[in-house]
């Protein structure tokens, strides 16, 4: 029974999140990486452990997939969601994956300032 799902592959889907990244505006670059540091100042707020972090994520996603009739992961919501969990998730899947997510989520959030970088990877350790 359990070989019927899949291993969740974060660097399958981190690789979608930077090609959604790379089809945006820079304006549209910038709104995403703030957005991703408000969803990690509520999820640090509102969640203790990872795993409450990803549930909430999940739910968050499907509430994206739902408003804008999504069909697969190409939209900046679904993005900003997804880079997070990825980021979260990876920690558990060992020291390369977790690397590339943080790579990727640095890169998505380049616009941010210093003070704000800080701050977004400062809540989401808690949930490493």
């Amino acid at each position: 029974m359990f070989g019927l799902f899949k291993k969740p592959d974060s660097k399958k889907t981190t690789n979608e999140c930077l090609e959604v990244w790379d089809m945006l505006t820079d304006r549209d670059k910038q709104s995403s990486a703030q957005n991703i540091l408000k969803y990690a100042i509520g999820l640090s707020q509102q969640c203790t452990t990872g795993s409450e972090a990803l549930l909430a994520i999940g739910q968050l996603k499907q509430n994206v997939i739902h408003q804008f009739g999504l069909r697969d992961h190409v939209h900046p919501a679904y993005m900003q969601l997804q880079i997070l969990s990825d980021y979260i998730f990876s920690h558990q899947q060992g020291l390369p994956e977790h690397a590339y997510a943080r790579f990727a989520l640095e890169k998505i959030t380049a616009t941010l300032n210093q003070n704000e970088k800080s701050d977004l990877f400062n809540k989401l350790a808690k949930f490493l």
